[in-house]
């Protein structure tokens, strides 16, 4: 009877263990709330993934290389991670053998063939609720594992960038604006005010506003990046359209285009599309 309690017993602690894991669910990058607990599946969401463009990443729970390979393909990517801050840069140095921990931010590349908007990890247990903060005192990089809206009007007005498909992008004002937003899984560079954020990214051969490797962010202007000289770039357009006005905003009227990254679209008195974004 012992005995075949004992086996009762066992049976029910494996099918507990089995059940802890057995559920899966969505990782929702533009959500204010984390998914605690562990899972067989974990699917993030609402995150873009461009090959062969820099992007930050941050996980709440640890994963292998053998769990990254699974959800972005056998070595279809790679990971830096920070190693230094020398003066204003930021040094990232590649990791040979891939592995996260968890709330440790990171730069990540996917290397795949088109676009990937979502990525499932298996077998995972989120075991943090905040992102690391590594760096020094006055340059810090920050994990952000939930979504958070307006970013630097609510934390103190400081600058604050990400990268976001190759180009830096700097956190500005506004609720309905999305470079306003962080979402979870990024990270952020925050840096003093009127200081020139730079990284510099092992092995990355840079080109037009980049160099040696290294990216620029305005410090109390916009963030240089991508290093498009073609004139498509948003450097660009505000060099061929910006009007400065008295205050602190810089207002676009660029003809013939629909949209433009980061930037409130309203219209003036004539029915212009007027791009507008409030300098920090």
């Amino acid at each position: 009877m012992n005995k075949m309690r004992a086996i009762i017993v066992m049976a029910c602690c494996m099918l507990m263990a089995m059940n802890s894991l057995a559920q899966t669910a969505n990782y929702d990058a533009k959500s204010e709330s984390l998914p605690t607990g562990s899972y067989a599946s974990l699917t993030l969401t609402n995150r873009t993934f461009v090959p062969g463009q820099w992007t930050t990443l941050t996980l709440p729970f640890a994963a292998s290389k053998s769990q990254l390979d699974q959800a972005f393909g056998t070595d279809g990517y790679e990971v830096q991670q920070l190693d230094e801050v020398s003066g204003n840069t930021f040094v990232f140095k590649k990791m040979a053998s891939p592995a996260l921990e968890a709330g440790k931010p990171c730069l990540f590349k996917y290397n795949g063939t088109a676009e990937l908007t979502s990525a499932t990890f298996q077998n995972v247990s989120v075991t943090v609720t905040t992102g690391q903060v590594i760096g020094t005192e006055t340059h810090l990089f920050k994990g952000q594992l939930v979504y958070a809206y307006n970013w630097s009007y609510l934390n103190g007005g400081g600058h604050y960038y990400t990268l976001r498909r190759g180009n830096w992008t700097e956190l500005g004002w506004g609720e309905k604006v999305d470079d306003a937003n962080i979402l979870g899984t990024e990270a952020l560079f925050e840096v003093p005010s009127g200081t020139a954020a730079l990284i510099s990214i092992e092995g990355q051969q840079g080109g037009g506003e980049q160099g040696g490797g290294e990216e620029q962010g305005g410090g109390s202007g916009e963030g240089q990046g991508g290093g498009s000289t073609d004139g498509s770039d948003l450097s660009a357009k505000i060099a061929a359209h910006a009007q400065l006005t008295d205050v602190p905003t810089i207002y676009l009227t660029i003809p013939d285009v629909s949209s433009v990254d980061g930037w409130g679209k309203e219209q003036d008195a004539d029915g212009n599309d007027i791009y507008r974004r409030a300098t920090i």
